[in-house]
């Protein structure tokens, strides 16, 4: 019966002890301490009772010897944020991480935040790009913590000068050189450089500084940053002139209607302008024609090349032909109405088809020159032959060295030789009859009387 009195006092002496005694696992050792695995108390894993509020032991010496309470049970720590050296000024353009302490803060991790991102973008890994001109606040915050603040005052940087790196001050006509610039300061906010000409029919430039020349003179090539400062150089536009001409041969000797073609290189290589004329000094005995020298008869002349700029050439050349021996008319494709020797009869309507055969076959001039003794029956119109009337006609060919051949042909309307030719017959008939008709009626009347 004691010992249920002894539980039931124990029991309900737990139940009034105060609200600060924890409870906590196993008992209590020689030392009179408790172990607290899980830090209910607040205090570690280790504190003392003794009846009294959980405690700890400093130095040895508990704080309730003599059963006077003289110690107050430790605050647990606060979670903080300190910001070590807050970037408070940026240039546009700059990028900077944050120096954040963290103490007593869970799994470590804060956040940034940003008033104004088009001031100061906060980038994924919690750095910081300043993006535009002005201010804004920055905020950095942890779990359980108080955030801390600090303000950001972002400005731009101006160009101070411009510097262009090449010393090149002249362009060749028509050819291209390229400066470069560079804007300074280096941080200088927008480095933008545009490039423009004084004078774009001297020269132009292009927007990555490449200067082509187009007339020859002076102009000055300017760049300029946005906000006005600009850097100039003065170029020269230079043209390189031809100086000599140089071709393949010194001398030529042509026949008459060939073609030379003349190889001319004019120097130096690099002269803008190499363009040159050819003529000849006496057109009748060789001209150019395409370019090209053409022999027109035989003779001696001059070739003269020229350039713009007066640079001269002359080349001497000598024109010969092979001449003709003989000529001879070849009508055998033609169609007579008659052909007895040298009596040809032919049909108006049909078509002349007289060639000519001219020896030696190397001659020059392969060609005859034709002439109509009446053109009212024969008549040439470009070299082609054309029947125009009928008659009698002698056609004639002549070389180009003098040499001709000659045919008559006569010229008829076969209709009417085909009826000339009917009367004709029927008038040899009629004669005939006229002359025999006594012996016919003698050859009647014998056939009469053998038939009785």
């Amino acid at each position: 019966m004691k010992k249920c009195k002894g539980i039931i006092c124990a029991v309900i002496l737990c139940m009034l002890l105060p609200v600060s005694v924890y409870a906590h696992p196993g008992r209590t050792d020689s030392a009179g301490g408790h172990h607290d695995y899980k830090n209910q108390s607040g205090l570690g894993s280790y504190h003392y009772h003794h009846g009294m509020p959980a405690h700890l032991h400093p130095g040895g010496v508990c704080p309730y010897s003599g059963g006077t309470p003289s110690y107050t049970a430790p605050t647990p720590p606060k979670p903080s944020v300190t910001i070590n050296n807050p970037p408070v000024q940026l240039n546009v353009g700059d990028s900077t991480g944050l120096d954040v302490t963290l103490a007593n803060v869970s799994q470590n991790a804060f956040n940034v935040t940003s008033s104004n991102p088009h001031v100061v973008r906060v980038n994924a890994d919690n750095t910081l790009t300043a993006v535009g001109e002005g201010d804004t606040t920055i905020t950095v915050s942890a779990s359980g913590a108080e955030n801390k603040a600090f303000v950001v005052t972002v400005k731009t940087v101006p160009v101070e000068s411009i510097s262009i790196k090449s010393s090149n001050t002249k362009v060749q006509l028509d050819k291209t050189i390229k400066y470069e610039a560079e804007a300074l300061p280096n941080n200088a906010t927008d480095k933008t450089i545009m490039w423009k000409s004084d004078n774009k029919e001297i020269a132009t430039v292009a927007e990555d500084g490449t200067v082509t020349g187009h007339k020859v003179g002076k102009t000055k090539i300017i760049c300029q940053a946005i906000n006005g400062v600009t850097s100039e150089v003065e170029v020269e536009v230079f043209e390189i002139l031809p100086e000599k001409i140089e071709v393949d041969v010194n001398h030529i000797k042509l026949e008459c209607t060939k073609l030379f073609n003349l190889n001319v290189t004019v120097l130096p290589e690099e002269a803008n302008d190499k363009s040159y004329t050819l003529f000849s000094s006496d057109e009748s005995v060789a001209k150019i024609t395409n370019n090209k020298i053409e022999a027109i008869s035989d003779g001696k002349t001059t070739i003269i090349i020229k350039t713009k700029n007066d640079v001269k050439y002359e080349i001497p050349i000598e024109t010969f032909h092979v001449p003709t021996e003989d000529i001879k008319i070849d009508d055998s494709s033609m169609e007579y109405f008659l052909n007895l020797s040298s009596f040809k009869v032919i049909d108006k309507k049909t078509e002349l088809q007289l060639d000519t055969v001219i020896s030696p076959s190397d001659a020059t001039f392969e060609n005859a020159e034709w002439k109509s003794s009446n053109d009212k029956i024969v008549t040439f119109d470009d070299g082609e032959m054309f029947i125009v009337g009928t008659g009698k006609v002698v056609l004639t060919a002549e070389a180009h060295d003098g040499q001709t051949d000659s045919i008559t042909i006569y010229v008829v309307s076969k209709v009417v030789i085909i009826m000339i030719t009917g009367i004709l017959v029927i008038i040899i008939i009629t004669v005939l009859v006229k002359k025999n008709w006594n012996k016919i009626l003698k050859l009647k009347e014998q056939y009469m009387v053998k038939k009785n």
